[in-house]
């Protein structure tokens, strides 16, 4: 499973990439996976788009959220072999966009530790703006890299699982396989 690879092992590019991303061509597929259906579009093996969702129509979905191409390609092989070079332990690219301060949120939350939860108000202190806990709530909100960028992992300050964009569900179903494999590799 995916979530079980360090998340140290994505390279994280964002430098030369403004919003809206503007790519000849996107690829993409829909996956299923034990946290519900994984919709992913990459281009040239990079990932710019992940999310736990089963759109009817992934190209308005891409569009919303700032992904736009000049063609997009449903090809199940090469996202599945994109997912499962992943799960080989092999650097996955994520294509990002953002302000400075969701970059440094983001960043952060790559530094997580595999079946580790963090309180948005860990994660302002790490960034150093231990301030900003609310918009630091809203950057891990903007994330379009779940779960490869775990935002999944982030808590209220009481330790209630609080929002997930895909659903407290997938979320609770994403923290419980972390920690079954965490408890796997410990016995």
């Amino acid at each position: 499973m995916v979530f079980s690879k360090s998340q140290r092992m994505v390279r994280h590019i964002h430098e030369h990439y403004q919003h809206p991303l503007h790519f000849s061509q996107i690829t993409y597929a829909q996956l299923s996976t034990k946290a519900g259906p994984l919709l992913l579009a990459a281009n040239e093996h990079r990932i710019c788009f992940s999310g736990f969702t089963n759109t009817r129509d992934p190209i308005k979905h891409f569009q919303r959220t700032g992904i736009q191409a000049d063609s997009y390609r449903v090809s199940e092989n090469s996202i599945r072999s994109l997912y499962n070079t992943f799960l080989q332990g092999e650097p996955l690219t994520l294509l990002t966009w953002g302000t400075p301060f969701q970059l440094s949120v983001w960043e952060a939350l790559l530094d997580t530790s595999f079946g580790q939860t963090l309180s948005y108000s860990l994660i302002a202190e790490i960034i150093g703006k231990p301030k900003a806990v609310r918009a630091v709530g809203s950057a891990v909100g903007a994330n379009r890299l779940a779960p490869f960028i775990p935002c999944h992992r982030i808590v209220r300050g009481d330790g209630s699982l609080g929002g997930y964009l895909w659903g407290l569900e997938c979320k609770k179903t994403l923290l419980k396989l972390e920690a079954a494999n965490l408890q796997a590799k410990l016995t």
